[in-house]
């Protein structure tokens, strides 16, 4: 059975988001040796690089504050949280939110709110107390 540049480039593309990428790239590599398929290599990188646009376009940053963020700041948080430059990002604002932000990427929420931060000394103090 012949596997096709696009389920290489399905195939890595999976892959380097659970394992080493300089492994799998070695791995990848002795494959593309041992069955003599450098001619796919260009049909699976375009493949690759349409998976990597795709999955950047799905995925965006949502910042949460009290109030309108500076575009500094956005981008601060925006690489904290470990996104691209390229990565869209939402900001909303909510009044609820008392002071810092709440982001969310990749489906992590990073809370960086006093009240977060408020609730958290509550639950240490309350733990130091009984």
């Amino acid at each position: 059975m012949t596997t096709s540049p696009r389920q290489w480039a399905h195939a890595l593309h999976t892959l380097s988001h659970r394992v080493d990428t300089d492994a799998l790239a070695d791995a990848f590599m002795a494959q593309v040796a041992e069955k003599d398929i450098g001619y796919q290599l260009p049909s699976i990188l375009k493949h690759l690089e349409s998976l990597a646009a795709a999955e950047r376009r799905t995925k965006s940053v949502r910042i949460t504050s009290s109030h309108q963020l500076t575009e500094s700041v956005v981008a601060s948080i925006t690489r904290f949280v470990g996104a691209h430059a390229d990565v869209p990002v939402v900001t909303i604002i909510d009044s609820d939110v008392i002071g810092g932000f709440i982001a969310e990427y990749d489906g992590t929420v990073y809370d960086a709110s006093i009240a977060r931060q408020t609730k958290r000394l509550q639950a240490s103090l309350m733990s130091t107390i009984l």
